[in-house]
Parts: C-alpha cells; structure tokens; sequence
C-alpha cells in the first residue's frame, strides 16, 4: 500500500509541532526545575545548568538531543528545516529535511508578518500588565515577565529581519533601486535608533525589576517603534 503523501504545509506544522514539543520537555524537564529551586544560589544555577545532561533525542531515546535547524537561501527564495539526530557521529536513522520554496505572493506575507508584529507588541503590553497588576505574585511574574520579555524581543528582531528580506526581494523583483536604497537606509535606522535602545531597555528592566522600565519600554515600542515598521512595510 503507497504512503500518504502530505503537503509541505503539512510537513512544516509537524516540524513545528516537533520542535515546540522537544524545546517544551527540555525546559519542563532540565530548566524548570533550576529556576523554580529557591536553595540554589544564581551562580549555583548558572553552573549546575552547565552541567545539564543532554535531553533525550525524539526518536532512539538515547540522551544526545536532537538537533532542529532552519537554513535559508535568500537568493533562491527558499529554506530547508532540519530535523535530526543530535549524536553526530552514530546518528539514529532521525534525519527529516523539508526543502520549502516561497511560492506564495511576497505582498501576503509581508502581510503577515505585520500581523505578527500586531501580536508581539499584544504580548508585550500583556506582558507589562501582568507585572503592574499582579502584585500578590510580583516576585514570581516578575521573574516570568524578564524571562518573557526577552524572548519578545529576540522574536520581534527575527519577524523584523523577515519583513526586510520579503520588502527588499519584492523591490528587486519590480527592480527599483531607488527604492532599495531608500529600505536598507530605514532598516538600518530602525536597528540603530529603535531595536537597540528597546533591548536596553529590557536589560535595564533585567537587573533592576522596575515596573516604570517596564511601562516605558512599552510606550517606546507602541510610539516610536511601529510608526517606523509602518514606514518599512509601507
């Protein structure tokens, strides 16, 4: 009997699956525990965290972990993910590669990756709320929000090196270089004057734990940094 063929976008939401699922037990299994230790001093933390076994590999069990990769061809318009055995030298037969070529109209997804953005800067104002209004537990969702602020902020330079990329193939393909110029010189302003000050912001709110950092990093990303991404995806 042939094997059921799926569709790349199938293919993609499992790869997804697999990799949220995998990066889900490490943390609840090896991470979780470390942070949630109160005996345990910060640099005990750092230096048992250090010494953390490596997770299981999704497929032979064996604690080698399993390696997820995502590589990109940006002048073929196209991207392989990788999912494979993390024990280099004697692999279990875990080797999944989706080839993914951008068939899909460059306009749709610089679109999404506006929504995108919409979402993060929900995140972050949720994030924000949570630390203000949650007082009984500050201490707790302090150390949550820190840890999910940077998370949004890694998210918000990949989604914004994404919008780049799509605008900038979709100006070479109608070949303006007027206008390619004009992109790269607001990117570029954009990771100067707004990326870097709202990640020293969150660094700021790291090490210190005030809620007004907070609360200005949030007014910064809403007021001056997605006036700017509107002027790119424009």
């Amino acid at each position: 009997m042939p094997s059921e063929e799926i569709s790349v976008n199938e293919a993609l939401n499992e790869f997804y699956r697999m990799k949220a699922k995998y990066e889900d037990y490490v943390y609840t299994k090896y991470i979780n525990p470390l942070i949630n230790d109160k005996r345990m001093s910060k640099n005990e933390k750092r230096q048992a965290y250090a010494k953390l076994p490596k997770p299981e590999c999704i497929n032979c069990k064996r604690n080698v972990g399993t390696i997820f990769s995502i590589t990109e061809n940006k002048e073929d318009l196209a991207r392989v993910f990788t999912a494979k055995c993390g024990d280099l030298a004697q692999p279990c037969p875990l080797n999944i590669q989706i080839n993914y070529s951008f068939r899909e109209q460059l306009d749709v997804s610089i679109e999404d990756n506006l929504k995108k953005l919409n979402k993060v800067k929900l995140d972050i104002i949720k994030e924000k709320n949570n630390l203000l209004f949650f007082t009984n537990a500050k201490m707790v969702i302090g150390q949550d929000t820190m840890a999910n602020f940077n998370v949004l902020t890694d998210e918000l330079k990949q989604i914004t090196g994404d919008a780049g990329y799509y605008i900038e193939k979709n100006i070479l393909v109608n070949d303006n270089p007027v206008k390619r110029d004009l992109l790269k010189k607001t990117i570029d302003e954009f990771g100067k004057e707004m990326l870097l000050p709202f990640k020293n912001f969150i660094a700021e709110f790291n090490e210190k734990g005030n809620d007004q950092i907070a609360s200005e990093a949030v007014r910064f990303y809403k007021e001056e940094m997605m006036p700017k991404l509107k002027e790119i995806y424009i």
